[in-house]
Order: structure tokens, then C-alpha cells, then sequence
């Protein structure tokens, strides 16, 4: 009887470490699962994210180009618009200007752009036509005809365009090509400090390799989805 209950003993401890190797071996299965689904930072990038940027220097460089005596009939101040970056997980990425959200920055701009044009070209024609009017009823338009035609290339089509290109999360970077068909080189990228699953701090921003000395960074941006 004594050698019975010993051999049961054996058996019963033999199935128990059968059975405790078949936990660890589970639990090994689900921490493996687990750490292979942890979430990275290139899944927390997926989505639409927004930040709104200070654009008043880059819409008088659009307005008035290359000439400087151009720049002074513009009173540009404190025009913000809405900036919009949306990553999908293909690795492709859209950007432009929400333009719902930027529409009074918009219309701040548009107005400005006018009055700033309205008095260049009172000046210009005033010397051969008399006034910026009379030549208008000269040529059949109206002043209000030639503002609209000059704002066209500065027009909502063409600012609120939305543009494509390509991305890679890497190393607390994100590196991007602008050109769909050329994939990031590692040379034009932001730099980040924070990402997580509503904010992204864009700390510094780098065009082939050298940092681009702007005040618009550090930026933070939300997401939006």
C-alpha cells in the first residue's frame, strides 16, 4: 500500500510539472504575442495631426517675390493658418493647410493683399493714365476685375492645396520626401521629442542636412483622428 500511494505520489508530481510546463510555455506565447504587438512610434504616427503656424513672412515672400520695393505696400501681421499632416501606414503622407480652419488667416491675407496692390497700382498708372481707375476703363475691366486676376495664383486653390509624399519614423525622426516617387533619403527630416496618441512635439526641422533656422519650431501638434 505504502509503495501504491509513493507511486501515485511520483505520477501526481510528474503531471503537475507537465502541467506547469504547459502554463510557462502559454505564458511564454501571450509575452511573446505582447511584446510583438506593443505599439511603436511609427503606429503612433498613423492619423491626421494639426498645428497652426505664423505664415505672414512666407505669404509676403509669395506676394511680392524677389522685389523689395514691392514689399513695402504690404502690411502683412499675424496671419496664422492651420497646417494639416495625415501619415497612413502604406508609408505615404499628405500635408497642405486645413483650409476650413485657416480661413480667416485667409481672409486677413486677401484683404491685405488688396489694399497693398490697390495702392502699388494707383501709384504705377497714376503718372500715365491719371489714376489706376482710368486705366481700367481704359482697357474695359475694373479695378475690382484686376485684384481678382493678381490673386489668383494666391488664391484658395493653390494655398490650400493638399500635396504628397512619402515617410519613415526612425530614431526619433521623421524622415520625409516630398516626391512620391523618391522615398526619404535621411537628409531632410523633423526632429521630435514627444509622440504619443494625441501629441507630437516637433522640436527642430532639417533640409538636406541643415537645421532650418525658423521661429515656427518647436511646434506641437494634435491629433485630429
Amino acid at each position: 500500500i505504502q509503495q501504491k500511494e509513493e507511486n501515485k505520489g511520483v505520477i501526481r508530481m510528474s503531471v503537475f510539472k507537465k502541467v506547469l510546463a504547459m502554463i510557462l510555455a502559454v505564458s511564454a506565447v501571450f509575452a511573446l504575442a505582447a511584446c510583438s504587438g506593443a505599439e511603436t512610434d511609427s503606429d503612433r504616427i498613423l492619423g491626421t495631426w494639426e498645428a497652426e503656424f505664423d505664415v505672414t513672412d512666407d505669404l509676403l515672400r509669395l506676394a511680392a517675390g524677389d522685389d523689395s520695393s514691392l514689399r513695402e505696400y504690404f502690411d502683412f501681421d499675424d496671419i496664422r493658418f492651420v497646417a494639416r499632416f495625415t501619415f497612413y501606414k502604406d508609408g505615404h503622407m499628405e500635408y497642405g493647410f486645413n483650409k476650413e480652419a485657416s480661413a480667416e488667416g485667409y481672409e486677413k491675407f486677401k484683404a491685405a493683399y488688396e489694399t497693398g496692390m490697390r495702392k502699388f497700382c494707383d501709384q504705377v498708372y497714376a503718372e500715365q493714365y491719371g489714376s489706376f481707375e482710368q486705366f481700367c476703363e481704359d482697357y474695359g475691366t475694373t479695378p475690382e476685375t484686376v485684384l481678382e486676376n493678381m490673386l489668383q495664383d494666391l488664391g484658395p486653390d493653390k494655398l490650400f492645396a493638399v500635396e504628397k509624399g512619402r515617410y519613415k519614423v526612425e530614431d526619433g525622426k521623421i524622415l520625409y520626401s516630398t516626391n512620391m516617387g523618391k522615398a526619404p533619403s535621411g537628409t531632410t527630416y523633423w526632429v521630435y521629442s514627444v509622440l504619443d496618441d494625441t501629441t507630437l512635439k516637433v522640436d527642430e526641422s532639417y533640409t538636406e542636412n541643415v537645421k532650418n533656422e525658423t521661429a515656427a519650431y518647436p511646434k506641437t501638434f494634435t491629433k485630429c483622428n
